[in-house]
């Protein structure tokens, strides 16, 4: 009774997103039930430095447009998220002549590519809040079953709802696997979508996580068929998990590679092949925005992706089949808490909302690189990695002049990065009185600022 019931995962503050409004999460939940699931489980301290050292967080938008701004006005949005797409697997971003994905990698040329993109975490469930909600995980526990998942929150999802969209969240796993359906609900989709609900649950089941990616990629272009128009969609894909199952007919069609997971990557791949294929010939296809990334990185052999930063890279593309200005490999740092506003910008939103990222394509923004690891919170902007564990910074890193990571700058007067130092200070200060204090809206934001 305590857990919920029998299922595999128990009730969680999130599952109150299950309920048919968001809103009424605060309602639903009950003060025992909040203190038992939440007792032993970290707390996100609330910095307070001083204003003079801090680059404050300002995480109202839009701010400026730019040359896209409006330039997929109207279109269907679909997000696909690959399970452990490395930056490592792809050969055209990698820079290593070795590559796992050539779908992927085709679509370089017909794209908007971002080489120096990052993950904001290193599992999914940190993945899912970044990329559809802006919202990083910068503590011990994932913000999805932390103590502050029931806060009312701006997304793709309920952002789009408002402007017309129907939204939804495909993935074909078992049933709320890694609390994806909860946090679904609470960032306002209107359909989650899982191996339940899939029209061949047993025979398609690869006996671990769920539906294999073809069956269910395959399966999501029938749906969007069938959607009422413009919709807004995140699927997210599986097969590429450990323990990296493979159907029958498609074993020994990929390579090997050196690592456990680099022939699931090529079926996967493969997989999103037939999708596009599949999709190309829809009447849905040419006014739909894909954007294409990871949910984090895996398994790796070269030092460069094993570093503090490295170790964080994914590919984020943007494809839209009919926009000739939507092109070309850019070098800027992006991150995933950045898609939402990059995706509002480009589909021309007006309307202010809250977002913890920035608009890729705002000259006039500050492209950077956040996450928190190993007791740390660190930060890559203007080529400096800056690791930070809330009280003095340990680490300091000239990311051009040493790509490895090996010599620690930290103590090192010549090397000036208070300038970083601050911005990073100012940006875990707006975080955390972002969700301590249940700010995380517009309205919530300027309510209590003012």
């Amino acid at each position: 009774a305590a857990r919920g019931g029998f299922h595999p995962i128990p009730l969680n503050i999130i599952n109150a997103g299950n309920t048919s409004n968001p809103k009424l999460s605060a309602v639903v939940l009950s003060t025992p039930f909040t203190i038992i699931t939440t007792f032993g489980k970290p707390d996100l301290l609330e910095y307070d430095f001083p204003s003079n050292e801090t680059i404050e967080l300002n995480p109202i938008h839009p701010q400026a447009k730019t040359r896209l701004t409006g330039s997929a006005s109207g279109n269907n949005v679909v997000v696909i998220i690959v399970e452990s797409l490395s930056t490592e697997y792809v050969k055209s971003l990698n820079g290593l002549e070795v590559g796992y994905a050539p779908f992927v990698d085709s679509l370089v040329a017909h794209s908007t590519v971002f080489k120096n993109g990052f993950a904001n975490g290193h599992r999914s469930i940190e993945g899912i809040a970044a990329i559809a909600a802006s919202i990083p995980t910068l503590m011990y526990e994932p913000y999805s079953t932390s103590r502050y998942a029931g806060n009312r929150i701006n997304s793709l999802a309920n952002v789009l709802n408002e402007e017309g969209y129907f939204t939804s969240f495909l993935h074909g796993g078992n049933k709320n696997s890694m609390n994806f359906e909860s946090f679904s609900g609470q960032a306002g989709y209107e359909v989650f979508y899982d191996r339940d609900d899939y029209p061949f649950p047993d025979e398609h089941y690869d006996g671990i996580w769920g539906i294999s990616d073809h069956y269910m990629l395959n399966h999501a272009v029938d749906l969007y068929s069938e959607y009422k128009k413009p919709f807004f969609s995140t699927i997210f894909t599986l097969s590429s998990h450990h323990p990296y199952t493979i159907p029958e007919e498609y074993q020994n069609r990929f390579p090997k590679g050196t690592l456990p997971i680099h022939e699931s990557i090529g079926y996967t791949d493969q997989a999103l092949r037939e999708f596009f294929a599949k999709a190309s010939k829809t009447d849905w296809y040419d006014n739909t925005l894909f954007v294409i990334t990871a949910d984090h990185t895996s398994l790796s052999e070269h030092a460069q992706f094993q570093t503090k930063l490295g170790s964080l890279r994914i590919p984020i593309i943007l494809f839209q089949p009919t926009d000739s200005l939507l092109l070309g490999v850019k070098s800027q740092v992006i991150q995933q808490i950045d898609i939402m506003p990059t995706v509002l910008d480009l589909l021309g939103y007006h309307k202010p909302y809250f977002s913890f990222g920035v608009n890729a394509f705002d000259s006039t923004a500050s492209h950077t690189a956040i996450a928190f690891k190993h007791d740390q919170h660190q930060l890559y902007r203007d080529e400096t990695l800056v690791c930070f564990d809330g009280e003095n910074t340990n680490f300091v890193f000239d990311v051009t002049a040493d790509a490895l990571l090996q010599g620690n700058l930290a103590k090192d007067e010549n090397f000036n990065f208070s300038e970083n130092e601050m911005y990073l200070k100012g940006f875990i200060k707006g975080y955390s009185r972002a969700l301590n204090q249940n700010r995380m809206t517009v309205e919530s934001w300027s309510k209590q600022k003012e």
